[in-house]
């Protein structure tokens, strides 16, 4: 199968990041249940915040909100390296 589109996997690092494990286990399941190959998934979500930590934008559903995600993803890394 192609690409996953920007806004799902947004939807699924939205709920990742704000610790809603039942959400975020239900984007995986739709989105493996549509076809995605779980290396694409995540593949492509590195990918997404990699472009968020670099200010590159790829949606106007991503540059609303990139400042926020950008905090809540840096607290996170700092959290876990800390750990």
């Amino acid at each position: 199968m192609g690409l996953i589109p920007d806004e799902e996997l947004f939807n699924l690092l939205d709920s990742a990041l704000a610790s809603d494990t039942v959400s975020t286990v239900e984007n995986i399941r739709e989105l493996m249940g549509a076809g995605f190959e779980p290396l694409a998934l995540v593949s492509q979500l590195a990918t997404l915040i990699t472009d968020i930590l670099a200010g590159r934008c790829r949606t106007s559903v991503m540059k609303g909100k990139v400042s926020s995600f950008l905090g809540m993803l840096l607290f996170c890394i700092f959290n876990f390296m800390h750990f």
